[in-house]
C-alpha cells in the first residue's frame, strides 16, 4: 500500500508545550510545515516557536476540537496524554503514533504483558494492587526486587527498590493508592538506549546506540557511540527496529535496554515520542530524531543516518542557573559545542532546562568538567592548554602541519616537520634546516602560532 506524503506548507499540531514540543516544533518548520500547540500556559517553550499556541488543559475538549480541525496530522511533544485526550482526538483526526501505542507504552503492566507475549527479554514482574499482593509477590520475585507504579511517569516519585528486612508497609505506601509492578532487580553493566524511526508505510531507521547516565532519577548524559561491542550494538539496534515493527507505531520510538554481564540485554523501558538520550542527533547526526520523527508521519522517505562525530550530551537543570556568574559563555566556549537552552522560565532545580552537546573525542579535562555538570550541576571550565601543550599537541597531530614556537626572547623557531623538534628530559631540542640547535624548556615558551 502506498501512502500519499501530506503536502508541505500542512499544520502539524502537537500537543505538549515543553521542550520536546519546541524541538519538533522547529523541525517542523525546516521541513515546510506550520506548526500548531497545544498545552496549558501561555508563552511555552513550544509556543514561541510556533505558528499558533493553544493554552488548554489536555482535557479541555472543546480546545482540542478547535486545534484538531485545524491540524492535519497530530503528533506528541509529550506522550503522558490523558486516556480521554486520546480517546476523544482518535476520531477527529490522522494522530501519529496512534492513541493505542500511547496507551500501551504509558501503562507499565500492559507494556511489559504485550512485551513478555512477543518474547522480547525482560526482568521477571508480577502486578500487586494491593498490601497483602505485596507480600505474595515479593515469595515470588524475591529480593533484591523494584516496586513501580503502572505509570512510567511516576518513577521519580514512587519507585522504591526493596530488599530483605525492609519495611514493606512503607514501601506500598509511596505507592499512594496506585496499582504497581513488583520486577527483579538487575545489576546491569550499562544502560542503553537506542532510537528508531517508523515511517507510515513501515520503512524503518536506527539512530547509534548511545550510552546513558542517570543520576537522581534523572537522565544527566548521553554518550553516542555507545562503548560496547559492535555485536551488542546490533542486537540492540536490532531489538528496536523490531519492537517498532511489532506495534506499528509512526514516528520516533525509543528504547531503554539494560546490558547484564554475559553481554545479554533486558527492555527496560519504551517511549513513543522522541527522547532526551537521543538530543545528541541534533548536532552529531545526518538528521535528528526530531527531523525523522516529521518525516515519518508525514509520509516521506526515511533518509540513513549517519553518526558524523563522537557526541556527550549533558542535561542542564535549573539548579544551573544559580550559580555566579552564570556559566553559558564558558560552555559555549568549549570545543565544537553546541549550546541548547529550551526558553523556560522557572528554572526550579530539578527542571530541564537546557542541554549541551560536545562533538569528537574530548580531553581528560574536558571529561572532568562536562561530568561535574551532570553530576554537580555546576561548571567550571577546563584550565587552557599551556604553550607547551599546545607544542606537544601539534607534534602529535597527523597529518602533521607545520608551525612556529615563539620563545621568550622574541625567538622564532619554524617547526617545518616532526623531527625538527624533540623533547627530552623535560626540555625541547629544535634543530633548523641550517643545522642551528637550539634548546629551551617549556616555561621560555610564549606563544605558538
Amino acid at each position: 500500500m502506498s501512502y500519499a506524503p501530506i503536502p508541505r506548507g500542512s499544520v502539524i499540531g502537537i500537543l505538549g508545550n515543553g521542550h520536546f514540543g519546541r524541538l519538533l516544533a522547529q523541525a517542523a518548520r525546516e521541513m515546510g510545515y506550520r506548526a500548531w500547540i497545544l498545552g496549558p500556559g501561555i508563552n511555552s517553550p513550544a509556543g514561541q516557536v510556533a505558528d499558533r499556541e493553544f493554552d488548554a488543559d489536555y482535557l479541555d475538549l472543546t480546545a482540542i476540537e478547535e486545534f484538531a480541525k485545524g491540524s492535519d496530522v497530530i503528533t506528541f511533544g509529550c506522550h503522558r496524554i490523558p486516556a480521554k485526550c486520546l480517546e476523544f482526538l482518535g476520531p477527529l483526526k490522522t494522530v501519529r503514533p496512534s492513541p493505542e501505542t500511547l496507551l500501551l507504552m504509558g501503562n507499565r503492566l500492559r507494556e511489559r504483558t504485550w512485551l513478555q507475549e512477543r518474547g522480547f527479554p525482560l526482568p521477571d514482574f508480577v502486578s500487586v494492587r494491593s498490601r497483602a499482593e505485596l507480600d505474595d509477590a515479593i515469595d515470588l520475585i524475591g529480593s533484591p526486587s523494584i516496586l513501580r507504579s503502572y505509570r512510567p511517569d511516576q518513577d521519580i516519585k514512587r519507585c522504591r527498590k526493596i530488599s530483605a528486612g525492609d519495611d514493606l508497609d512503607e514501601s506500598w505506601a509511596a505507592m499512594e493508592g496506585e496499582d504497581a509492578i513488583l520486577e527483579t532487580w538487575v545489576q546491569c553493566e550499562q544502560v542503553l538506549s537506542v532510537a528508531c524511526a517508523r515511517s507510515v508505510g513501515g520503512e524503518t531507521r536506527c539512530f547509534p546506540v548511545c550510552e546513558i547516565t542517570y543520576h537522581e532519577d534523572i537522565l544527566v548524559a548521553a554518550n553516542a557511540p555507545a562503548a560496547i561491542p559492535a555485536d551488542i550494538a546490533q542486537k540492540a539496534q536490532a531489538m528496536a527496529l523490531q519492537i517498532a515493527q511489532s506495534a506499528r507505531t509512526i514516528g520516533i520510538l525509543t528504547v531503554q535496554l539494560s546490558v547484564l554481564p554475559d553481554g545479554g540485554l533486558l527492555v527496560d523501558e519504551l517511549t513513543p515520542t522522541p527522547h532526551a538520550s537521543g538530543q545528541f542527533s541534533m548536532d552529531a547526526c545526518s538528521s535528528s530524531q526530531f527531523q525523522h520523527h516529521i518525516l515519518a508521519i508525514t509520509g516521506r522517505p526515511l533518509p540513513k543516518i549517519d553518526l558524523k562525530e563522537p557526541a556527550t550530551t549533558i542535561t542542564m537543570l535549573g539548579a544551573l542557573w544559580r550559580q555566579d556568574p552564570a556559566p553559558f559563555d564558558a560552555l559555549r566556549a568549549l570545543p565544537h559545542a553546541h549550546l541548547h537552552l529550551y526558553g523556560k522560565a522557572d528554572p526550579s532545580p530539578r527542571r530541564e532546562m537546557g542541554h549541551i552537546t560536545v562533538l569528537g573525542e574530548l580531553t581528560p579535562d574536558i571529561c572532568e568538567s562536562l561530568r561535574r555538570l551532570a553530576l554537580d550541576q555546576t561548571f567550571q571550565p577546563p584550565k587552557p592548554p599551556s604553550p607547551a601543550d599546545i607544542v606537544v599537541g601539534r607534534l602529535e597531530q597527523r597529518p602533521f602541519s607545520p608551525f612556529a614556537v615563539i620563545l621568550a626572547n622574541g625567538l622564532p623557531l619554524a617547526v617545518d616537520e616532526p623531527a625538527a623538534l624533540a623533547r627530552l628530559r623535560g626540555s625541547f631540542v629544535h634543530q633548523s634546516k641550517e643545522g642551528a640547535v637550539t634548546q629551551f624548556n617549556p616555561d621560555d615558551i610564549s606563544a605558538v602560532s
